[in-house]
């Protein structure tokens, strides 16, 4: 989607192009905003919130632990109404 602003006399004030993106698909890295179309060109942001997220080793050490206390506590859970 395009949209232009103009004056009276055709002078443009504003000029934006709007493309849908999604984060979650296709090759912008979980990236939104400028960071993803910079990113899905070669060309990111030379700071690291411009980098598609990689949780840490430590981070996903912890969600497993956390991820296996979750099904351990619904099993009991089962067993208990059962």
């Amino acid at each position: 989607m395009i949209i232009i602003v103009c004056t009276t006399n055709l002078i443009i004030l504003l000029f934006f192009i709007f493309v849908k993106m999604e984060r979650s698909m296709g090759n912008t890295g979980g990236l939104g905003g400028i960071f993803g179309p910079a990113y899905a060109i070669g060309k990111p942001l030379p700071f690291p919130e411009a980098q598609p997220y990689k949780p840490s080793r430590r981070y996903q050490f912890v969600q497993l632990i956390g991820n296996f206390a979750g099904k351990m506590k619904k099993r009991q859970e089962v067993k208990k109404s059962e």
